[in-house]
């Protein structure tokens, strides 16, 4: 099945794969699902395993300059939200790109991309979400 806006996306996987980066595989993910809006956007799970010898000045200047260039994909309308994982170095993202190939190079310009494990999961508007509009107008706001 082919996710809206991803015109040559033809994944070997049900709905969800991951991108393993130090196993260099692709695997089925069991991350959840959700949407927003009518959107062709795909959830990310990012989950970062920093060395664990590196100065706190190094940390640091690593941590402004991941948070930099995120705030500059979301300014361009690519990172749409974005939730921490409590207690990890991880969260879970909605993203949006024009093709599969956008999003990978998106994802590769991230500061911390070399030290990422990275789930992908394409997502649609669910149909209960539709309906409720077409009775009641826009959802309240979250």
């Amino acid at each position: 099945m082919c996710p809206p806006g991803f015109k040559n996306f033809r994944s070997p996987y049900p709905t969800s794969f991951t991108l393993d980066r130090r196993a260099a595989i692709v695997r089925p993910s069991g991350a959840s699902q959700i949407g927003i809006g009518n959107v062709n956007a795909v959830q990310v799970r990012i989950d970062v395993r920093l060395p664990g010898d590196w100065p706190e000045q190094r940390l640091a200047e690593m941590v402004e300059a991941e948070m930099d260039r995120g705030n500059e994909l979301m300014r361009e309308g690519k990172q749409l939200r974005l939730w921490r994982i409590v207690g990890l170095r991880s969260n879970f993202g909605i993203w949006q790109a024009d093709t599969l190939e956008e999003l990978h190079e998106i994802l590769q310009s991230m500061p911390m991309h070399p030290w990422m494990n990275i789930d992908i999961t394409p997502i649609m508007e669910h149909p209960g979400v539709t309906r409720y509009r077409e009775r009641h107008g826009e959802l309240p706001p979250a």
